[in-house]
């Protein structure tokens, strides 16, 4: 039985084998990614909480009660080490709760062999190379070890595993992070000509995070290139967080040919073949974007404010593309355009010395001012670093320290973690502009005024823009700008607009067509609109007015569709709805053309209806000490905890300390927008007789104990 289900794999392997074989290249063609632009995140680790409920604080969980950050895409890593250790299939339930939560298209960071795996040769003679080993051995071996590839070729094997198995989840795949990281600093950023420049020699392998001649990197990419490729043609193999230009041109000018990077028949191209996408990161208060040496003044001019910052991403971009134009790709090259991403970017979100750039507001004008640049730029995707913050305010000694949407993620406060107004930004552009493309004739319609900033961009699936505007920052350090704009269109046109907190407070306003508004440093979100409503958020029941603008009145019919409302329906230019129950209620009007009664046009909005939470906890008592599990659903922002023994707590999950024996009942009163409800549960407490027990369990109870900031 052995015997013949090997020869059948064989055989199978055989017949596909000329199709792994294909000589196309990245030469040839780079797929189209027909997903639009994604804003992602790097999870990272926190102990204690797992990965499934690292998604919910990225995206949300409305089940859960976790309002999220409206992320739509990860970036993990899924290296070798890891799965030879807990095994290929270890990680398949998570990335399927991934997609259960709406995360999709994950840039994946692979490679980090296991070290009986790890190439044995110093080519630094005080480091190990960093690569696999087996990597030059044959790609492919016809099944002889039951899979297509050739099982002695570490890196082959390792990626025909994964790639089979997570290929339903996974759209880039990232080889190595920060491939071209210069340990040295003083290589990388050296202009050609200068010595020890990685544009006129290869970068030597004492210098960079790889340990090896660059030409084993190209190895490793083609590698990766053939198996990725043959398992799913329509994925992405990124090269990413090359760092620098000169990096990029090494990859570019060598093939894997170990002897020098020569083109020979074995080794017939050169690195560029071997990847789709090129992937960096911006971090514009260090990687001198924000800054532009002048000759008049022999000083440099700092442009540390949110404009800068975003600009910045341009200004790092235009560093890479003449290297891939130099090589033959991009606009009119020889070669196809390679896609972009961003796998990291941020902005501290206080100010260090060191950079003295920094601040709530900065990174948070900067979080939706970066997504506007990359989609103006063809951007793929936006991965903000990181989830979390690494350490607390007070513990916090560097920029990268506090640089998360949320604040350090904290095991003993469940659900109750603290979102940042980045956060909240993230989730206000990924909501508004999701499904939405930039639209440069229409932009440059605007006529934006030299102070303003912004753009259009354009929902072919509603037929309608939605325009983000700011003031632009222009004085180093500061966030204070202001300016004003006359919105396009007439009276009988309405714009709804939304300011960067709408993801957290559902405020809408309606201004008419030609009103002129007032701008400042902080995005603005104005969506066209055909009808409005005289409020689109509120608490169970609530009754809205809806009103078609008049202008289409006139040669249109309308038709109403209200979900969850009473009425259902109406076909009036306007109608009052109640809508009893919470939640998010789909409301759609089409519009028919008086003659002829075809469709013109179909805008949907949502009215979001609160209700009061539901109180509700958990806690065992051991002793006199009780560790209090909140779970009261959904958008509780305040709590009082009545302990029953003349004791209370304003805390989302506190411990206490009973002293005493006896019956005491505790009650939880959890309180929102649309009111409170409370919960109570009766405890008999056996608290134990010894003097010390305040001391001893007010230390225990001590990390539960934190100050609420919803």
């Amino acid at each position: 039985m052995k015997l013949v289900a090997r020869r059948s794999h064989s055989l199978f392997a055989l017949l596909l084998l000329p199709f792994f074989l294909h000589s196309q290249t990245a030469n040839d063609q780079v797929p189209a990614y027909p997903g639009g632009f994604l804003l992602g995140v790097n999870p990272g680790y926190v102990p204690g909480i797992s990965d499934e409920e690292l998604a919910d604080f990225a995206a949300g969980n409305r089940e859960r009660g976790i309002a999220g950050c409206g992320v739509q895409s990860l970036r993990p890593g899924l290296t070798e080490d890891f799965f030879e250790q807990w095994g290929y299939d270890s990680r398949l339930q998570t990335f399927q709760y991934f997609q259960n939560a709406g995360l999709r298209d994950h840039t994946v960071i692979t490679g980090f062999p296991l070290a009986a795996h790890r190439d044995p040769n110093f080519y630094c003679p005080s480091h190990q190379s960093e690569l696999f080993a087996g990597l030059y051995l044959p790609i492919w071996d016809g099944g002889a070890n039951g899979t297509p590839v050739n099982d002695a070729n570490h890196a082959a094997l390792y990626y025909w595993k994964m790639v089979t198995r997570y290929k339903p989840y996974v759209r880039f795949w990232e080889i190595w992070n920060e491939p071209g990281f210069d340990y040295t600093g003083l290589h990388g950023y050296l202009e050609p000509g200068t010595p020890g420049n990685w544009w006129d020699a290869d970068p030597a392998p004492c210098d960079y995070k790889l340990r090896a001649p660059i030409q084993h990197y190209v190895r490793l990419l083609r590698v990766a290139y053939e198996v990725i490729k043959s398992i799913d043609s329509q994925a992405f193999v990124l090269c990413g967080g090359v760092g620098y230009p000169s990096f990029l041109d090494a990859i570019l000018r060598n093939t894997d040919n170990p002897d020098g990077g020569k083109i020979t028949p074995e080794f017939p191209l050169r690195g560029g073949a071997y990847f789709d996408a090129v992937g960096y990161h911006s971090y514009p208060h260090f990687d001198s974007s924000t800054r532009e040496y002048n000759p008049a003044t022999g000083q440099f001019d700092y442009f540390r404010h949110s404009d800068g910052a975003a600009e910045g991403i341009s200004v790092v971009k235009d560093r890479f593309e003449p290297v891939l134009k130099k090589w033959g790709y991009g606009s009119g090259g020889q070669f196809p355009e390679k896609r972009w991403l961003i796998t990291e970017v941020n902005v501290p979100r206080r100010e260090y010395p060191q950079f003295q750039m920094g601040g709530e507001e900065l990174q948070r004008n900067f979080t939706i001012k970066a997504a506007v640049q990359c989609m103006k730029d063809s951007i793929t995707a936006m991965h903000v670093y990181a989830l979390e913050e690494l350490q607390t305010a007070e513990r916090a000694t560097f920029e990268f320290d506090q640089m998360g949407l949320y604040q350090k993620l904290q095991p003993n406060d469940g659900i109750w973690q603290t979102r940042n107004e980045a956060a909240i930004a993230l989730k206000t552009a990924s909501e508004i502009l999701a499904g939405k493309t930039f639209d440069p004739a229409q932009t440059a319609a605007l006529n934006l005024p030299t102070g303003v900033g912004g753009g259009a961009f354009w929902d072919k699936n509603a037929g309608r823009h939605t325009l983000v505007l700011w003031a632009k920052t222009a004085v180093d350090r500061s966030e204070s700008a202001a300016a004003t704009l006359v919105l396009p269109g007439s009276g009988s046109q309405n714009w709804m607009r939304r300011n960067w907190d709408f993801a957290q407070t559902r405020a809408v306003e309606t201004i008419a067509g030609g009103a002129t508004v007032p701008l400042t440093a902080t995005p603005v979100f104005f969506t066209e609109q055909i009808f409005k409503a005289d409020k689109w958020t509120g608490c169970a029941p609530l009754t809205v007015q809806f009103q078609i603008s008049g202008g289409f009145l006139l040669t249109e019919t309308p038709r109403w569709q209200f979900e969850g409302g009473s009425p259902a329906s109406s076909t009036a230019g306007s109608a009052s709805v109640t809508f009893a129950q919470p939640g998010d209620h789909r409301v759609t009007l089409q519009t028919f053309a008086l003659a002829g009664g075809q469709l013109l046009r179909t805008e949907t909005w949502a009215i979001h209806v609160g209700a009061p939470p539901t109180a509700n906890f958990a806690g065992e008592p051991a002793g006199g000490l009780v560790h209090f599990q909140n779970l009261s659903l959904p958008n509780a922002d305040k709590f009082h905890w009545d302990f029953g023994d003349g004791t209370a707590s304003d805390l989302p999950n506190p411990a206490h300390v009973f002293h005493d024996d006896g019956q005491f009942t505790v009650t939880l009163t959890a309180t929102n927008e649309c009111g409170s409800r409370s919960f109570s549960k009766t405890y008999a407490i056996d608290a134990p007789t010894t003097t010390n027990i305040g001391q001893t369990a007010e230390e225990a109870i001590a990390p539960y104990n934190r100050p609420f900031r919803p």
